[in-house]
This record gives C-alpha cells, structure tokens and sequence, in this order.
C-alpha cells in the first residue's frame, strides 16, 4: 500500500484529476478532484451504468448537459446525475473549473487508476489511447450503459493490443475527504 496519491493528466482534452478517496476503503466511495481548463469540453457524453455521480463545483462556470438538458453551474453548486444517465460538459470561461466529484462504487476509479498506471510506465499518452487500455483492463461490464458502445470500445483495445493492468486497489492510506 501506499499513501501517495495518484494523478491524471489528459492533456487533449484539458482534464486533470487529483485522487482523493479510494471506493475500495472505507465508505465505497470514489472522490476526486477534477480540473477542466477554459475552452475545453472533458469527456464526450456518457453515463454510468451503476455508479451516482455527484459534482460540487468549487470555483469557475461551465455548462452541464444531463439527460439533454443544458444548466449553467458555478461555486457552490451540486448536482447529482443517477446511473444510466447521459451527461458531458463545456467549460465555456476563461479560467479553469475545479469540481469535487464523488461516485458511489469502484468502476470508475478503476478505469481511471489503470490509465494512471499506464501513464506512469509509458509517459505521455493521449487520453483515447488511455481510455481504450484502461477500458480493456477493468474486470467489470464496461463504464458506458451502451452494451454495443463498450463491445466496440473492447474490441478496439485488443486490436491495440492494449496491455491488461490489474486495478491499483488501496491507494489511500489517508484520512478520508
């Protein structure tokens, strides 16, 4: 086990993920802090199958499509988005947004530790390549709730010949956030 935290950087799509809590300690469940710098859009739309995902905006503005529907959030807001259903963002400012995001299990924080890992050994990676490895490597039924869209994901990533990584399980040693 270790106490040091894990990080992500995508640099194309503008995203950076600080490590805050592990959903495979303690109270199940994932935090971490996410960073999306201006002008950038993050991950493209997508939902959970499982997993509530809850984002508390602590500074900057960005638009928030959930189900369809587009809200403009800011500091202070939360909002939660139920499994299965669809969401993205744009961040439409000037300066970075910073959302403390929590998910309710460890499908998440598995994809993204396993993209941590092979950043860690490989260097710079693009976030797709990243996706695709860390997408094959995840022993669970995929992140998407489109079943056609996580077979053709898989696919693509054994094509790839995508290294499988185990899930770094226990990362967090710390008191909890």
């Amino acid at each position: 086990m270790t106490s040091e935290k894990p990080t992500l950087v995508m640099e194309d799509s503008g995203e950076h993920f600080e490590f805050l809590n592990s959903a495979h300690s303690g109270d199940g469940t994932f935090r971490f802090r996410w960073t999306l710098a201006p002008g950038r859009k993050g991950p493209p739309p997508h939902s959970h199958p499982h997993e509530t995902e809850t984002f508390a905006i602590v500074s900057g503005r960005m638009h928030m499509w959930i189900g369809g529907k587009k809200r403009e959030v800011g500091p202070g807001d939360v909002v939660a988005v139920p499994p299965e259903t669809t969401h993205r963002f744009h961040n439409f400012g000037s300066e970075p947004v910073v959302v403390d995001v929590s998910l309710d299990g460890p499908l998440q924080e598995d994809i993204l530790l396993s993209m941590v890992r092979l950043q860690t050994e490989r260097g710079t990676v693009s976030g797709g390549t990243l996706f695709l490895h860390a997408l094959d490597s995840v022993r669970s039924e995929g992140i998407y709730t489109f079943p056609v869209l996580n077979t053709v994901l898989r696919a693509l990533a054994w094509l790839l010949r995508a290294p499988k990584f185990p899930p770094l399980e226990r990362w967090d040693e710390s008191p909890r956030v």
